[in-house]
């Protein structure tokens, strides 16, 4: 006997939350969603609506919130109704576009530089070797 196919409402989350709800729920605020799924929208877009295939602003939600919480992939599905496989999809295309873009964003010292960043960062805070850090702020 076939089970019956339940489709289940995807609200925007873009359209649903204000711009607290969504920095709380993504780490992200509207225009920094906005314009990963504007970046990578290509890359992860299926080519059709076939069986309600997640947009990529759907995709792009269920992959944030999943390194903003690290929550399961069942619970981050249960957000915004999709199944744990689709989440689980959803998270490696989106991680998977984001690394291709990444020598866009991301850039390493080279090895003349290195040696000066290295010194500011001890004169700075008697860091040794540190060449680098993510969202580290100094005060």
């Amino acid at each position: 006997m076939r089970r019956e196919r339940i489709f289940r409402d995807r609200t925007n989350p873009l359209e649903t939350y204000d711009d607290d709800e969504l920095f709380k729920r993504y780490r992200f605020s509207r225009e920094g969603i906005q314009y990963i799924c504007d970046l990578i929208d290509e890359d992860i877009r299926h080519p059709t609506r076939r069986n309600h295939a997640l947009l990529p602003v759907h995709q792009v939600c269920v992959a944030l919130q999943y390194y903003a919480t690290g929550a399961f992939q069942m619970v981050i599905g249960d957000t915004i109704h999709v199944d744990q496989s689709a989440a689980c999809r959803a998270i490696h295309a989106v991680s998977a576009a984001l690394t291709r873009r990444m020598p866009e964003f991301i850039s390493f010292p080279t090895n003349e530089t290195s040696d000066v960043i290295k010194e500011g960062f001890y004169q700075l805070r008697r860091f040794p070797s540190v060449i680098g850090c993510v969202d580290g702020v100094i005060v």
